[in-house]
């Protein structure tokens, strides 16, 4: 998957003042496209996506906005992943190295925030019949107000299914 970031201006239809930017703010919608040849992940990622759209909506989850053959527009998390956030407060030997110091930690208040958002979103699957697969801090998507979204429905998998998995180390 390519992940593209497309920053939408609103028209302009008369001359811009100071206010009226203020009320009609740009959007950003990050756009994912296919490889040319749609994978079976990728068809598999637009079935779960049509199962999530048929049921009243999860503010835990990052779902579609509109999908087109080939391209997935989502909602912009400005906010980044997770994994991201915990290695800007770390120190390590190589980027991917083990780490040797962390230079700053969240709160206990936001942790908690955090755990309660994830465990809202992986109950409201498991109320479909559905597990995520792929739980890890890089699926784990933060907004500009720090609110978690689970992301990345590659691996969700209807429960009770044997699974071959997404092992360790991921």
């Amino acid at each position: 998957m390519v992940t593209d970031t497309t920053k939408l201006e609103p028209p302009a239809s008369k001359p811009s003042t100071p206010s009226s930017r203020r009320s009609t703010p740009s959007a950003v919608i990050p756009i994912k496209y296919a490889q040319q040849t749609p994978s079976p992940t990728s068809s598999h990622k637009y079935a779960i996506y049509d199962i999530l759209h048929r049921h009243p909506p999860c503010p835990h989850l990052l779902t579609s906005l509109l999908r087109v053959p080939n391209a997935t527009f989502l909602v912009y998390m400005a906010g980044g992943s997770l994994d991201a956030r915990f290695r800007n407060h770390q120190v390590r030997e190589s980027p991917f190295g083990t780490v040797l110091r962390v230079t700053e930690t969240e709160s206990t208040a936001l942790l908690a925030i955090w755990l309660f958002q994830l465990v809202g979103a992986v109950v409201w699957l498991e109320g479909l019949s559905y597990v995520h697969g792929d739980l890890r801090p890089a699926n784990m998507l933060l907004s500009v107000r720090d609110h978690l979204r689970l992301a990345d429905f590659d691996y969700a998998e209807t429960m009770g299914v044997p699974y071959s998995g997404n092992g360790v180390p991921w």
